[in-house]
């Protein structure tokens, strides 16, 4: 999840208003979906992809299988 909208090379806006439910017992809207870059410490850019815009965080949320 990201929060940062500017961060999106691929952006699918979302219309159905659906949301995030997280530990905190917080929920947050999904604005839309899509792909975004992040430069590793190594200085390696990964895309990442199905990433959802989710306002509310401060820092950028991501999971790896």
């Amino acid at each position: 999840m990201s929060h940062d909208h500017s961060s999106f090379m691929k952006y699918q806006k979302w219309e159905h208003g659906q949301g995030v439910y997280l530990g905190d017992n917080t929920t947050h809207q999904i604005y839309g979906q899509g792909n975004v870059y992040i430069k590793l410490n190594s200085s390696q850019i990964k895309n990442i992809s199905n990433v959802l815009h989710v306002l509310g965080f401060k820092k950028d949320l991501f999971s790896a299988k």
